[in-house]
């Protein structure tokens, strides 16, 4: 691999066969959209070359895109604007769609949404919307894959998050069907919190 942070997508493949070549052990590679988006038929033959393939599609609706008409600033799946929402979902769909043309089977979702103080966020009514939003990108999976919600207890919000633990994702996992999976991310744990005791 070149020296230094990786340039795109491209730098990251070479970098992350690497370290399929020293583990044996990853074979696979899950992109980011909209930060990973390239040509679908360049990303194949890059990854090929390598010996890779590509595992759960990851969309970001935690930050702006330059080119989006909408911000995600006061939230994307559970923000209290429809049309805010709509370009979460379409997003999210749109993360399937060129998963199908890499040979995915997975979409991994993640959101940053919540509240920094009290009273800020009407909980209740922020996960009502989040489930509505996420049964339609649960409807746009194919048969064969996967969806996985990832929760956080704090980041970025420093009150309260959407998804903010294993019970609420769990719920999530169940109100969404068979093809729904609890993530759970050991890089955001609570500190000095043994893994068993949040799974």
């Amino acid at each position: 691999p070149g020296a230094g942070e990786p340039r795109d997508i491209f730098d990251k493949i070479e970098d992350c066969a690497v370290i399929s070549q020293l583990t044996q052990a990853t074979p696979t590679v899950s992109l980011h959209i909209p930060w990973d988006k390239a040509d679908p038929t360049r990303l194949k033959q890059a990854a090929s070359r390598f010996g890779l393939g590509f595992d759960a599609m990851n969309s970001n609706t935690f930050s702006d895109a330059r080119d989006q008409k909408l911000s995600y600033k006061f939230g994307s799946l559970s923000h209290t604007d429809a049309g805010t929402r709509r370009q979460a979902v379409e997003h999210n769909l749109e993360c399937i769609e060129i998963g199908k043309t890499l040979g995915s089977k997975a979409l991994t979702v993640w959101i940053g949404d919540g509240s920094n103080f009290p009273g800020q966020v009407n909980f209740a009514k922020a996960f009502e919307r989040y489930l509505d939003a996420m049964r339609e990108i649960y409807a746009g999976l194919p048969a064969d894959w996967r969806l996985f919600t990832e929760h956080k207890m704090y980041e970025p919000a420093f009150y309260s998050t959407v998804v903010q633990d294993w019970g609420t994702n769990y719920i999530i996992a169940k109100e969404l069907g068979d093809k729904a999976y609890c993530l759970v991310d050991l890089g955001h744990h609570a500190p000095n919190v043994n893994i068993e005791m949040i799974v």
